[in-house]
């Protein structure tokens, strides 16, 4: 039926009627979602005016795009912090494994997959690191990266490398996730239709380098590094392939363990091979809630790295990941 000459399109009753739905989701609301809904409005409030903000919690300014619907994102927008809990977790299994107290105190903090700086903000300013190296490809992340450390005072201590991290210096295909800015990876051979509709995303080519070499040209000696953070969305393995003097030096790993992804690269076994051959076990960090601002009793579970398959069929979904902490031989 043709609605009647001068009516109101769908889309015009459906904005129309949006604050109205709004005020009934937040009358129905508990207290927690009240907060989430009243922080949603207000960073698209604020967004129109301008989408680069400051968001601080406890000391540490975070510089982020509100125009950008990702979790990190709004994560920070809401809670006031990201990797900050899953950090805090890394450091207090690593004092269970008799690695002191403030483990990463005085050490280097390898940044792999940095996006706009989170975790090393929080290693600097929470743990007491020394020193940064920050490798981001991606121009937009970078800009935010690099602003991050600008609004802690942190340039001297955070060194930034444009490049992606893979297994050989050289050129690599960077896929670009329209709605993720913790989703851009590198391409491994030809693209594939896959659940997260990757092979529609647009391509970006970028510098890459081998940990091996980046740590060599900055004049970082493998044994000064307290912990290796990586967050590289499949490509672990490689990244792995290019750091022989870092596991030689027994540093300990922080991963995100993503099998979808991994298997995606078509990197999954030998991933589980190369940690077997190089590390004693590991610690599931799991997904920390973001309210978190405390170490629990129980900061992660210890996982036998025999167990790892069994791990990966545990987490079927492409969304799904953890976090695994991977401590060497000694």
């Amino acid at each position: 039926m043709t609605p009647p000459s001068g009516a109101p399109s769908e889309g015009a009753l459906k904005t129309a009627l949006q604050p109205l739905r709004i005020a009934n989701r937040y009358a129905r609301a508990d207290e927690i979602q009240r907060i989430r809904i009243r922080r949603e409005q207000l960073r698209k409030l604020i967004r129109r005016a301008t989408p680069i903000v400051v968001r601080e919690d406890r000391g540490i300014n975070y510089v982020i795009d509100l125009r950008d619907e990702s979790e990190v994102t709004h994560w920070i927008w809401f809670f006031g912090r990201y990797e900050e809990p899953l950090l805090a977790r890394a450091a207090a299994c690593l004092s269970l494994d008799g690695r002191g107290e403030r483990p990463l105190e005085g050490k280097t903090f390898l940044d792999v997959g940095a996006n706009i700086g989170t975790a090393s903000l929080c290693a600097l300013l929470r743990q007491g690191a020394s020193n940064t190296l920050l490798f981001e490809p991606h121009p937009a992340n970078l800009r935010l990266l690099r602003m991050n450390l600008a609004a802690n005072d942190l340039t001297t201590k955070g060194r930034v490398c444009a490049v992606a991290v893979s297994d050989a210096d050289g050129e690599v295909t960077f896929e670009e996730s329209e709605d993720n800015i913790g989703d851009h990876r590198v391409r491994d051979g030809e693209v594939e239709a896959g659940t997260l509709g990757e092979e529609h995303r647009t391509t970006i080519t970028v510098p890459a380098t081998t940990l091996d070499n980046a740590l060599s040209a900055a004049g970082v000696a493998p044994e000064s590094v307290g912990l290796v953070w990586v967050d590289v969305q499949g490509h672990e393995n490689q990244v792995l392939d290019g750091a022989a003097s870092l596991l030689a030096a027994g540093a300990p790993w922080c991963v995100e363990f993503w099998p979808y992804g991994l298997k995606r690269a078509g990197t999954l076994e030998r991933f589980l091979t190369t940690v077997r051959a190089n590390f004693s076990h590991a610690w599931d960090l799991g997904i920390p809630d973001g309210w978190e601002t405390e170490v629990p009793a129980q900061p992660g579970r210890r996982v036998e790295l025999a167990d790892l398959p069994a791990l990966a069929a545990r987490i079927p979904n492409a969304e799904q990941s953890t976090n695994l902490l991977f401590v060497p031989k000694s």
